[in-house]
């Protein structure tokens, strides 16, 4: 980051800004991985602790769009939402944030370029219900029970160049249950 921010100076050519850029990019994917493992691991072994309270979940939908945007952006997809005046709801502030944008980038890296994502919530006397709903490539009917595994991950020739652990339905799956 600080290669990248030019703090002590100029880098000097051109494909040295690319190289940090991809170093950068590579650090951080390998920081989320390790972060969902050890959050996967914490729940297998019984020792992830939630902090309970209310959730703001029109805030934490409105920062996990925040946080796709850009990607949605550079890849020419819709993004839209519809919710409005959601109530607080009851559960873990962290690992509800954590399930809604895993929900989302699973939505925006299997959309094709120029697709679209959308999401929707709505309120009734019981429940918040969030409707996450892409123009992705879609998972065979046979594949999808396995999909909360971890590790599991859809392979077909439109899929194998996402770069991905497996965990992040699994992950979602888990704390949700949890």
């Amino acid at each position: 980051e600080v290669m990248q921010s030019e703090l002590y100076g100029p880098l000097g050519h051109a494909k040295y800004a690319e190289y940090v850029d991809d170093i950068l990019n590579s650090g951080r994917h390998l920081l989320a991985l390790i972060d969902d493992v050890l959050d996967m691991s914490k729940i297998e072994a019984g020792r992830m602790e939630l902090e309970i309270g209310p959730v703001d979940i029109e805030r934490i939908l409105r920062e996990g769009l925040r946080f796709l945007e850009p990607q949605t952006r550079e890849r020419d997809i819709s993004l839209t939402a519809s919710f409005a005046s959601l109530p607080a709801a009851w559960g873990d502030t962290r690992a509800t944030k954590q399930i809604f944008i895993n929900l989302l980038s699973n939505a925006v890296k299997f959309t094709q370029e120029g697709g679209s994502v959308s999401v929707t919530a709505q309120a009734d006397l019981d429940a918040i219900t969030v409707l996450i709903a892409d123009t992705g490539v879609g998972i065979a009917k046979e594949r999808i029970a396995k999909l909360g595994e971890p590790f599991e991950m859809v392979e077909d020739h439109l899929s194998k160049s996402k770069r991905g652990s497996g965990l992040g339905l699994a992950l979602s799956k888990s704390l949700t249950e949890l």
